[in-house]
């Protein structure tokens, strides 16, 4: 075919069965043991060889990809090109009286400390850890409650959350305007994803000026910049929820206002996750195949 093949990678087929562990990725590439290892070396080797034979360009959508495919891949730099993800602004200012009616609306109380997970109820999203660190963070914070906003695995949810039912609040899925007061109207969210490439709902988080808190894993620590954007904790050995568990309260008890690192974070969004910077970028993809030159920004 005459034709040009721009590739975006959104995932690795391994990095959800080693969360994203390129150490671990490395000594299964260096000494493969046993028929999943075996696989793994397989699959890493077919999606090289598909980037570097098949695609004039391989799209990342987070710096750590970039750097990921450059270095373990071995991709050429010149073939790769890093867009992130990007979102339109949809973001409503909410006075007081407002926030106090969608509380209402919402059947929480004035004094609930409400801490918000937005995604797919899925293992590897970590929202078990989450139930188990909210439901200690109670017996601390009586008055927390956490809502969870998605679809998926009910039954192991619903097992996890037992018998502390009255303390969560599953709401299924969720149109984005509800999605968007449940965000206005949060104490803080939590994307706690074992793995992430990006983290499109801490970045969505951000834009709508919630405090994110994440775990400390590839995707989400870039976006967050290692802290300085957000809350990050850090799983201990056999997913130990303690860390999680003391950041969320920390944040609730905190009297400090976080409204300038809202305000620095939703920058952060405009600034790089905005739909007209996506735009640009992909456009000189394109462009540059019309028009090569000798170099390429790759940022």
């Amino acid at each position: 075919m005459q034709a040009k093949i721009v590739f975006t990678l959104h995932y690795t087929d391994w990095s959800f069965d080693l969360l994203g562990d390129q150490d671990w990725l490395k000594q299964i590439l260096a000494n493969p043991i046993g028929n999943k290892d075996n696989q793994v070396k397989k699959t890493f080797e077919r999606e090289k060889a598909f980037m570097m034979e098949c695609c004039d360009y391989v799209v990342t959508i987070a710096n750590h990809s970039y750097r990921m495919l450059k270095e373990l891949y071995e991709i050429p730099q010149d073939k790769l090109v890093f867009v992130p993800n990007a979102l339109k602004d949809e973001y409503q200012p909410r006075n007081k009286e407002e926030l106090n009616s969608l509380r209402k609306k919402y059947g929480f109380n004035d004094n609930d400390k409400i801490v918000l997970f937005a995604g797919r109820i899925d293992l590897v999203k970590g929202f078990a850890e989450l139930i188990k660190a909210v439901k200690l963070v109670q017996r601390e914070i009586p008055n927390t409650k956490l809502v969870i906003a998605g679809s998926g695995n009910y039954t192991l949810a619903f097992s996890t959350a037992a018998p502390c039912w009255s303390g969560l609040v599953f709401t299924g899925f969720l149109p984005k305007e509800q999605l968007y007061d449940l965000y206005a109207i949060a104490d803080i969210g939590v994307v706690p994803s074992k793995h992430e490439e990006f983290g499109y709902v801490a970045v969505e988080m951000m834009m709508h000026r919630l405090p994110v808190i994440v775990n400390n894993t590839t995707g989400l620590k870039e976006i967050v910049e290692n802290g300085e954007l957000g809350t990050v904790f850090e799983y201990g050995e056999n997913w130990d929820v303690k860390s999680l568990k003391e950041k969320i309260i920390s944040y609730l008890i905190s009297e400090k206002s976080n409204s300038q690192m809202t305000k620095e974070a939703r920058n952060k969004v405009l600034e790089c996750y905005s739909l007209d910077s996506f735009c640009r970028r992909i456009h000189d993809i394109y462009n540059h195949m019309e028009n090569p030159c000798d170099t390429y920004l790759n940022n």
